[in-house]
């Protein structure tokens, strides 16, 4: 809590005694517990997309850092994938940026679903999504790009009567 006086704000320290002392350091290091853990929070959050659910591209780069490390370090295999929504811009432009947030929605749902929960699903931006596929070999990786295709052109969503 930033403007919250300890009692060291408000005394002089010298003047503390051992146990008034111990309680402030006490008092002090819950406080930074707490603080810490929402730093951790809020750390997380810019993290996410909120309106998806799904990692940032920011957290989507950190993610691949750590993957390219573990890849590198550990020799596993692992497939980063590219997702582009065609023709995306008409939804927006025809039935307005309400809509188009609904189809990206059930979009990166999808794909969640779609994979597993070790993978990594995250908005590059606008209408890119990216994955990273933990332990995936190239024919598995490939079989799965294509099932993620055919299952993003079925995406299917009703907004408005339309």
């Amino acid at each position: 809590m930033v403007g919250a006086e300890t009692a060291a704000d408000t005394a002089d320290i010298e003047t503390m005694t051992a146990d008034e002392l111990r309680a402030e350091v006490a008092r002090l290091r819950e406080k930074l517990i707490r603080a810490e853990w929402t730093v951790a929070e809020l750390e997380e959050r810019a993290d996410v997309d909120p309106m998806l659910d799904v990692l940032n591209r920011r957290g989507f780069e950190r993610a691949l850092g750590r993957a390219l490390a573990f890849v590198k370090r550990y020799g596993t295999p692992a497939a980063l994938m590219f997702v582009d929504l065609d023709g995306f811009k008409s939804v927006n432009d025809q039935h307005g940026h309400a809509a188009g947030d609904a189809l990206l929605r059930a979009v990166a749902g999808d794909l969640v679903r779609n994979l597993r929960a070790s993978d990594v699903v995250g908005r590059l931006g606008g209408d890119e999504f990216g994955a990273i596929l933990w332990n995936a070999q190239p024919p598995q990786a490939a079989a799965k790009a294509r099932s993620l295709e055919l299952t993003v052109e079925k995406v299917a969503l009703s907004y408005n009567g339309a």
